[in-house]
């Protein structure tokens, strides 16, 4: 029980120097700033904000890349998650579609798309054909 008790005090040091060393890199990232992008002027409208400086942990928040930004926002605002899922089932052949062509035909982030298969599956709409690979189902 000794020798136990010996190693657990021992696995608990080693994880609180590795909380310690984890906090350490964290506080450098959150000193790293990345520079944001002024809005552009437009004639008769107001000025853009200032830039503002954004800690490079909150950069790597962000999930949707820019040029896929614009679509993703139309689709899910203009839409309920719903009729998102009938919009991927829709882009889903019988022989097999992959998840790269579902998300270049849609246009949404990756996390979106993920989430529309993972339920489209469990509803039985759609089976996996292998890896990244997804079919009507036939029933």
């Amino acid at each position: 029980m000794k020798k136990l008790m010996k190693e657990l005090s021992s696995i608990s040091k080693a994880l609180l120097a590795l909380a310690e060393k984890l906090e350490h890199v964290a506080d450098t990232f959150e000193k790293e700033d990345v520079q944001v992008k002024p809005v552009k002027e437009t004639a008769g409208k107001k000025k853009a904000a200032p830039k503002k400086k954004v800690t490079a942990k909150k950069a790597a928040k962000k999930v949707v890349p820019k040029e896929i930004a614009p679509k993703a926002a139309e689709s899910t605002q203009a839409s309920d998650n719903g009729s998102l899922l009938e919009i991927i089932h829709g882009l889903i052949s019988a022989e097999g579609t992959t998840i790269a062509e579902i998300r270049e035909k849609a246009g949404l982030a990756p996390r979106q798309v993920s989430n529309a298969l993972y339920k489209l599956t469990q509803k039985g709409l759609i089976d996996t054909v292998s890896r990244g690979v997804y079919k009507k189902n036939n029933h």
